[in-house]
């Protein structure tokens, strides 16, 4: 087998963290060495988990610990090459984020001095502890179980490392999005679906999207959005979404641009659910701005205001006359709602603008006028609402679907590079965690990446706390 090897090295940024003198309870362990609280970097600039991770803050008091938060290699300022050159994804995988923490927790253990400042490096190194959340949490445990002479112990919160293809039995491909449903309320799910239902119904003619353009303060017209990527106006990989690889519904007999407009609308609330934390925090949003408290509760109240009550049109997937909510009082709700997520800086004027992945939507949300006529409420009342397929247990219109071959064929055409199904299993093992040792998972159930997390205790050292 053939592969490229770089004969380079490159800058890795970490920090290091220590809470005043005054908070630290001194014990005979903690004159003698110090003890290490190591932060294992996640796809994103090492500052958003300096300042989001407050197991480490909490409990470095007690134990007089040392927080380094290392960066994970091409992101923030821990990059490879300049950025758009083409070629250098390779380089990009766990394997080596996890030789990257080896090589520096064995320059940490041997010689402090060259990563502690001076007036913190005067002891031994002691215990090493490492910490994760998420993608950093899958790090944590992978490198206690291939590492365990370089770090004494991990807690890996929310670490979904039970979520790949070739698992025995295999991983429930549909649990994240059965989570991110349950999660919400059921009147807030269902008007969520019918707002979707509506919004592909209702573009379907040119005075519907129109009606769309000013329901949802949408920044460049739905007519406009095919004729913008045929004249390179928007560049097609602009609509790039980051579920893309993940998240593969079916072809709706409609424009491109309708798909990214319901997959822009669908895209929030797994965000929302992940982050359905009781205080507020901009860790969701990559340090943009603030959530609020239990920010999908909060979204779904919007989409809660509006009950069953009154007909306005008919559902015909399910073969019988639906109760129904005022249309664009449906919109407008839904707008609110998305808005908790993509406006929460609170001064954009405007929403999608063609691209899923942009992550602001207005603040002056206004009002919908002329949809409130007759004439124009009875245009989108007339609108047809076919549809194909079972939600089941899903909110989201087309059902989510997994679909392996679509996910490495887009990494392939986004990336240059063809991923691995199979190889998490190979390199990490199955589901027997038995040979690991000192590791603790911790999982919420709101959260979805749950469903792929440790659950149950495995042996007297490697635990599973539920919350």
């Amino acid at each position: 087998m053939e592969a490229r090897v770089a004969q380079a090295t490159y800058r890795q940024r970490y920090f290091v963290c220590k809470c005043d003198q005054a908070s630290v309870r001194i014990t005979d362990a903690t004159k003698k060495l110090q003890t290490i609280f190591f932060y294992f970097g996640n796809e994103d600039s090492v500052e958003l988990y300096v300042n989001n991770t407050g197991l480490m803050w909490e409990s470095a008091s007690e134990f007089d610990a040392v927080m380094v938060f290392l960066e994970h290699r091409y992101y923030g300022k821990s990059v490879l090459f300049e950025p758009g050159r083409e070629g250098c994804m390779e380089f990009l995988t766990t394997d080596q984020a996890l030789l990257d923490a080896s090589q520096f927790l064995s320059t940490l253990k041997a010689n402090p001095k060259e990563i502690l400042p001076k007036k913190i490096s005067k002891k031994p190194v002691g215990p090493i502890i490492g910490f994760g959340g998420s993608y950093g949490g899958m790090i944590a445990s992978w490198f206690r179980m291939r590492f365990p002479h370089l770090i004494d112990g991990v807690i890996a919160g929310s670490a979904p490392i039970l979520s790949f293809e070739g698992l025995r039995p295999a991983y429930d491909n549909g649990g994240y999005m059965r989570v991110v449903t349950q999660d919400a309320s059921p009147l807030c799910a269902r008007n969520f679906l019918r707002a979707q239902k509506a919004v592909y119904s209702v573009s379907q003619s040119e005075e519907g999207r129109e009606f769309l353009k000013e329901a949802l303060l949408l920044c460049v017209p739905p007519a406009a959005w095919r004729q913008a990527v045929l004249t390179g106006a928007v560049r097609c990989e602009d609509f790039a979404r980051e579920e893309i690889l993940v998240l593969a519904p079916p072809m709706l007999p409609s424009s491109y641009a309708l798909q990214n407009l319901i997959s822009w609308m669908q895209d929030p609330w797994s965000f929302l659910a992940m982050g359905e934390y009781p205080y507020s925090s901009s860790y969701l949003t990559h340090g943009k701005c603030n959530l609020p408290p239990k920010p999908l509760s909060f979204a779904c109240q919007y989409l809660e205001m509006y009950s069953d009550d009154g007909i306005t049109y008919s559902d015909v997937c399910c073969n019988r006359q639906a109760k129904s909510i005022d249309l664009p009082e449906l919109l407008n709700a839904t707008r609110y709602a998305l808005g908790v997520f993509y406006n929460c800086s609170q001064d954009v004027q405007c929403f999608f603008n063609g691209n899923s992945k942009q992550m602001q939507i207005p603040r002056k949300m206004g009002s919908i006028k002329r949809f409130h006529s007759k004439e124009g409420r009875k245009k989108a009342e007339g609108a047809d609402l076919s549809c194909v397929g079972d939600w089941g247990y899903q909110w989201f219109w087309p059902p989510h679907l997994w679909n392996a071959e679509s996910a490495i064929a887009g990494c392939k055409e986004a990336w240059g590079v063809k991923p691995r199904s199979h190889w998490a299993v190979v390199r990490f093992g199955d589901r027997d965690l038995s040979a690991a040792s000192n590791i603790l998972f911790s999982n919420g159930l709101l959260d979805p990446w749950y469903v792929g997390g440790v659950l149950k205790n495995v042996s007297s050292n490697v635990r599973a706390v539920c919350t």
